[in-house]
């Protein structure tokens, strides 16, 4: 079965959408779970959100885009794959799209990838695909949101975690929203591996553009949006780098960040 990276769809525009259609013929991923009964398209699915204010737009020089999640008031938790290219800024909701005035810009220091990680042409990387984002000067007003950290609890099968993001999504006739909106939908979590965390579509599911963007569980983030293992409309699984496994990495970096 084909797959397709989350980490090429910073946005579904050029010059990643040739790289990606390579990618998609190139690379093999695990069985996708059934359909869910349901086939509407409410990140693919799920709802607009106004809220989750933590959860912002990390946005390329070039104008393409992940999602992240602010975890201090300096600190931004993305995916591995969202720092290798020249970041803009994050950005915090004012409207809730980059096409309407009043999102709040704020100029990144520094970024850096776990120091497993290594791309792999494959879902899921084997390899911690998460990374943090040090931002020039602590965000006020924002409450940042609560990681897993080493011995966190993953969800039982099945359980319902929540995935937030400002990816793609299509309506019901399949047309792709062409701007950054942030939505907000519930996944079904099926396991866990050594670095990540397999879910499937409940009421949506990540796609382009929700790379690094959080799935939540028990108010914890417990995973980055890495990598979906088909397009749409057949996205019905997806997989996140997995935050309790380098939680002591995560806990040391902001400690030398507030100490430097």
């Amino acid at each position: 079965m084909n797959s397709f990276f989350l980490r090429w769809l910073r946005s579904w525009r050029a010059p990643f959408a040739a790289a990606s259609a390579s990618l998609l013929a190139a690379c093999s991923g695990p069985d996708r779970a059934a359909p869910l009964e349901s086939d509407e398209a409410p990140i693919n699915g799920g709802e607009s959100d106004r809220g989750d204010p933590a959860v912002g737009v990390v946005l390329y020089i070039e104008g393409n885009w992940c999602t992240g999640s602010l975890i201090a008031p300096n600190a931004v938790l993305t995916a591995g794959h969202c720092v290798n290219g020249s970041l803009d800024g994050f950005y915090t909701q004012g409207g809730n799209s980059l096409r309407v005035p009043g999102m709040t810009r704020h100029a990144i220091r520094a970024q850096v990838a776990h120091p497993s990680y290594k791309p792999y042409w494959a879902c899921p990387d084997p390899t911690p695909d998460v990374a943090l984002v040090r931002l020039s000067a602590p965000v006020s007003g924002i409450k940042p949101l609560a990681y897993a950290r080493a011995g966190t609890a993953l969800p039982p099968p099945r359980a319902t975690v929540t995935a937030i993001g400002y990816g793609a999504h299509h309506n019901d006739a399949g047309v792709e929203d062409d701007g950054v909106n942030k939505r907000r939908a519930t996944e079904r979590f099926l396991d866990a591996q050594p670095f990540g965390v397999h879910v499937a579509r409940e009421s949506g599911i990540v796609d382009h553009g929700d790379s690094g963007g959080p799935i939540v569980f028990a108010g914890k983030i417990i995973g980055t949006a890495s990598c979906i293992t088909a397009e749409y409309p057949e996205d019905y699984t997806a997989y996140y780098g997995r935050i309790d496994a380098v939680g002591a990495w995560i806990d040391a970096t902001l400690r030398s960040w507030s100490e430097g």
